[in-house]
């Protein structure tokens, strides 16, 4: 299996998903830490602009979005799968949701009451 390269942050819910989806499937890979906050500018030329965390990288070919990584990643070593018997699409829709909806709607609320200790250049 060719190099594995995640551009993450520790602390990236999204790249957690990510290193957990690694664990499961035994899958080697390495780590570039990028910064939680602009500028990040190794990782924007890598992307052609893409700002957000996490990317895969392997050689030349680089993924952006959590979902498509997901898919990437169970293309190169399906077994163990991820996915319940049959159930690939519904388990792609709640991925989605979760990633959409559910993070979205719950990320103000969670940020008003940890305000005093995050700093301002992330929330704004």
């Amino acid at each position: 299996m060719p190099e594995i390269i995640l551009h993450q942050y520790a602390t990236s819910p999204f790249s957690e998903k990510i290193r957990k989806i690694f664990a499961h499937k035994k899958i080697t890979w390495r780590s570039v830490e990028q910064p939680v906050i602009m500028p990040k500018p190794k990782l924007v030329p890598l992307t052609g602009g893409y700002r957000r965390i996490p990317v895969l990288q392997i050689g030349a070919d680089v993924w952006c979005d959590t979902g498509i990584i997901i898919r990437k990643i169970d293309e190169l070593k399906p077994e163990p799968t991820i996915y319940p018997g049959g159930l690939t699409a519904a388990a792609d829709t709640m991925n989605q949701w979760a990633d959409r909806r559910l993070f979205w709607s719950t990320t103000p609320v969670i940020f008003e009451k940890l305000a005093a200790v995050v700093p301002k250049e992330f929330i704004e």
